[in-house]
C-alpha cells in the first residue's frame, strides 16, 4: 500500500512538472519557428537509406545533416536516436522510414521513405529471443496476462485448488484469483529501465543472469551498472521498482479474463490479439530487435488491462524466458507481464517453504529459559516473515519502520517476557500501564511456543502490528560468541480469507540477564517533498553532551524538516535540546535555536526541534528557503538530560 502510494505520488508530481513546464501566456512566449521544413529532409540530399552490399536484410540510415544536427529516426524496429542506424529485418516486404531532425521549434520530420526486402533472412529469426517469443520458425505461442478470475458466487468452493486460487474482495464482490510467475498483471519500474540494468552480460539461450531467474540479483552483473536515471516524476526514484501482487492491489485493474496474444513467424512475424471467448480483436505483425531488446508492433497495440490504450506499440523487453515476458513502453513506468497459457493452465503453486532452525536449538533454548528474561529489540521490535523464516524487510532500525507501523514505545521499552516465573512450566509477561500477566508455558521440539493466556495483545507498529498469539513459531533465533541464545524470533501466522497461512509477523526478543543498561536515545533527522516521501539520518544520544547528525538527500524540494529524539520524554521529562547550528550542504547558515519551533512528536515522549514546520505560517516559509535546494543538512545540538525545566510547559 505504501509502495502504490509512492508510485502513484511520482505521477502527480510528474503531471504536476509537466503542467507548469507548458504553461505561459501567449502574450509573453511564442514557439519559435522551425529552421528546417519536412521538404528538405528528402532521402538522397539529408539522408540515405542502403541496404548492406553483404546482407540485404542490414539496412543503413545516415544522416546527411550538419553535425550540429541532432538527428532522430522512426523505424519499423522502434525510434533510434543518433546520425547513424542500422536495421536488420529478417522478412521480406516493403517498409517506411522517417528521419527527424531537432529544431529550435522541436522536431521537424520527414515524409515516410519507402524501401523493400525481397527475401526472409533466416540467420536473423535464429536468435534465441525469437524462438523465446513464437516458439521459431514455423511455430507460434500464445500469451495472456498473468491473471484469472472466478466470481466466487458462480464456483464451486470445494472445487478450487486454494494453493493456486486466493479469494480476494474487490468493490464489496468476491473472485477466485490466480496468477502465476509474477503474482499479477504489472509491476511498477522507473521509467528508465532497460534490459541492460536488470540483466547480466553472460544471460544466453540456456543461463539465466537476471533480476528474476537470479537470486539474489546483483546490481554490479548488470550489462549497465548505472543507476537508473532518474525521472521527471521526481528524484529518490532511481532504481525503484516494484513487484506488486495483485491479490494485494488488486486496484491495479478491475478483475476480469483479457484475453491472449499470439506472436508466429510462419510466413513472417505475425502477431494476433482475441479475447477471453477467442475472437479475433486485432491482427498485425511484429518486430523483435535483439540487440536493442525491444518488441515494436505493427497495426496491432499490446495486450494490456485498459480499453483506454496507455501503452505504445514500440515496447522495451524487459525480461523474456521460454514462458514469461515482461514488456513497458518507455513513456510508462507500468509493465505488462505475461506468460504463455500453456503455463498458466498448468501452473501450480508449490508447495509452501518450511522454517528450519540449527541443530541442538531446542536443548539450548529450554536450558537458558530457566535463567534469563526476554525483552524485545529496541531498533527492530519485528518483522514479516515469508514460510521459510527470512525477514522480508530487513529491518534494522527505528527509522526503518514507515508511518503505516509507527513503533510503539510504551510496548518497546517496558514488555519483558519469563518464561521461568513463579516456576518452571509458567511465565509472566510484564505490561505497560497494567498489572502483569501469567499462565503456563510450553516449548516443543517441533518449533512452537504456546503461551496459555497470550501475550497481552499489545501494540507494536501502530494499530496494524500487535504482540499476540498463544501458539507462536520459532522462526530464527541467533546464539552469541559463549554459544548462549542471543536473540529469539518468535511469529504469529497470518492467514488469508481461507485460512491459508502466507506469512509471519516475527515479534525479536533478546535475551535479558537483569544487567543494568546504558540509556540510549535514538535521534532521526528528517527531511520529506511535498508528496511525503522521506529520507533520514540517525544517530544515538547517550547522556549529556554535544551531537550532531545529518540527512542526504536527492530531492531539493524540501516541504517539512524536523529532528526527533525518541522516548527521551518518557524517562527524562526535563530534557533540552539546544540547537547548536543548522549546516545547509556542510556550510553554517544564519539559523539559530531560538528560530526552531520545540514540541513533542508524535507520542508524548518524543522530544521534536521542528526547523521547517510547513504548518506554521510565521517561520515555514522563511526556514524553508533558507534550506530549499540542499543535498545534506547537518544539525549539531547538545544534550541535557536534566535542565530543570520540563520540555512540555
Amino acid at each position: 500500500m505504501t509502495k502504490a502510494f509512492k508510485y502513484l505520488s511520482y505521477m502527480l508530481v510528474g503531471a504536476a512538472v509537466a503542467t507548469t513546464a507548458w504553461s505561459c501566456s501567449d502574450e509573453d512566449y511564442t514557439m519559435p519557428q522551425p529552421n528546417i521544413t519536412p521538404a528538405e529532409l528528402v532521402e538522397g540530399v539529408a539522408f540515405t537509406v542502403e541496404h548492406d552490399a553483404q546482407n540485404p536484410n542490414i539496412i543503413h540510415l545516415t544522416s546527411l545533416m550538419p553535425q550540429s544536427y541532432q538527428v532522430a529516426w522512426v523505424t519499423p524496429q522502434g525510434r533510434k536516436t543518433g546520425a547513424t542506424a542500422t536495421l536488420s529485418i529478417p522478412f521480406d516486404g516493403t517498409y517506411e522510414v522517417q528521419m527527424g531532425v531537432d529544431t529550435r521549434g522541436g522536431y521537424v520530420w520527414s515524409e515516410p521513405y519507402a524501401f523493400t526486402i525481397d527475401e526472409f533472412c533466416a540467420d536473423f529469426v535464429d536468435h534465441y529471443l525469437w524462438k523465446r517469443i513464437s516458439g521459431g520458425v514455423g511455430q507460434s505461442k500464445t500469451w495472456q496476462l498473468d491473471l484469472s478470475v472466478l466470481l466466487a458466487s458462480e464456483t464451486d468452493e470445494n472445487a478450487i485448488d486454494k494453493n493456486t486460487w486466493v479469494k480476494c474482495n474487490v468493490d464489496e464482490t468476491d473472485y477466485w484469483v490466480k496468477t502465476t510467475k509474477f503474482n499479477g498483471p504489472h509491476w511498477f519500474f522507473n521509467s528508465g529501465y532497460t534490459w541492460d540494468h536488470l540483466h547480466a552480460a553472460n544471460e544466453n539461450e540456456t543461463t539465466y543472469a537476471n533480476f528474476i531467474d537470479s537470486d539474489p540479483w546483483d546490481k554490479a552483473n548488470a550489462i549497465n551498472t548505472a543507476s537508473v536515471p532518474e525521472t521527471s516524476a521526481g528524484a529518490n526514484n532511481a532504481d525503484w521498482y516494484w513487484a506488486a501482487d495483485y491479490a494485494g492491489n488488486a486496484w491495479m485493474c478491475t478483475p476480469r479474463n483479457y484475453g491472449y496474444i499470439t506472436f508466429d513467424l510462419i510466413n513472417g512475424a505475425n502477431v494476433t490479439v482475441t479475447d477471453a471467448d477467442g475472437n479475433v480483436v486485432g491482427k498485425g505483425t511484429y518486430m523483435l530487435d535483439t540487440d536493442d531488446h525491444t518488441l515494436t508492433l505493427s497495426d496491432v497495440y499490446p495486450l494490456e488491462t485498459t480499453d483506454t490504450r496507455t501503452h505504445e506499440r514500440f515496447l522495451k523487453l524487459l525480461y523474456l524466458s521460454d514462458d514469461a515476458m515482461q514488456v513497458m513502453a518507455p513513456s510508462e513506468g507500468v509493465a505488462l507481464n505475461y506468460v504463455t497459457k500453456e503455463y498458466f493452465e498448468n501452473f501450480t503453486k508449490p508447495a509452501p517453504s518450511v522454517i528450519t532452525l540449527p541443530d541442538g536449538w531446542y536443548d539450548a533454548l529450554a536450558s537458558q529459559l530457566k535463567f534469563c528474561s526476554w525483552t524485545l529489540d529496541p531498533d527492530a521490535p519485528f518483522d514479516f516473515y515469508d514460510l521459510g523464516g527470512n525477514a522480508k524487510n530487513g529491518y534494522t532500525q527505528a527509522s526503518d519502520y514507515n508511518a503505516e507501523f509507527p513503533l510503539v514505545s510504551n510496548t518497546i521499552d517496558e514488555f519483558m517476557l519469563n518464561m521461568c516465573d513463579p516456576a518452571v512450566g509458567q511465565y509472566t509477561v510484564t505490561l505497560p500501564d497494567a498489572d502483569p500477566l501469567t499462565g503456563e508455558v510450553a516449548l516443543n521440539a517441533a518449533g512452537t511456543i504456546t503461551f496459555s493466556n497470550g501475550l497481552g495483545d499489545l501494540p507494536l507498529g501502530g494499530t496494524a502490528v500487535k504482540l499476540e498469539g498463544s501458539t507462536l513459531n520459532i522462526i530464527s533465533l541467533e546464539y552469541a560468541a559463549n554459544g548462549s541464545v542471543e536473540t529469539l524470533v518468535i511469529g504469529t501466522p497470518q492467514r488469508d480469507i481461507n485460512g491459508t497461512v502466507y506469512e509471519y509477523i516475527g515479534y525479536k526478543l533478546v535475551a535479558d540477564y537483569g544487567v543494568e543498561k546504558v540509556d540510549k536515545y535514538l535521534v532521526n533527522l528528517a527531511w520529506a517533498n511535498g508528496a511525503y516521501e522521506f529520507d533520514y539520518g540517525t544517530t544515538y544520544v547517550q547522556g549529556d553532551g554535544q551531537y550532531s547528525v545529518t540527512v542526504q538527500t536527492t530531492d531539493p524540494a524540501l516541504y517539512l524538516l524536523y529532528m526527533d529524539v525518541e522516548k527521551i520524554l518518557k524517562k527524562y521529562p526535563n530534557a533540552e535540546v539546544v540547537i547548536n547550528s543548522v549546516k545547509k550542504d556542510g556550510v553554517a547558515t544564519d539559523i539559530t535555536d531560538d528560530m526552531v519551533e520545540r514540541t513533542v512528536g508524535d507520542s508524548p515522549d518524543i522530544l521534536r526541534r521542528y526547523i521547517v514546520n510547513p504548518w506554521n505560517e510565521s517561520t515555514g516559509a522563511t526556514m524553508t528557503g533558507k534550506l530549499t535546494g540542499a543535498s545534506s543538512v547537518t544539525i549539531d545540538f547538545t544534550v541535557r538530560m536534566d535542565s530543570g525545566t520540563p520540555w512540555v510547559q
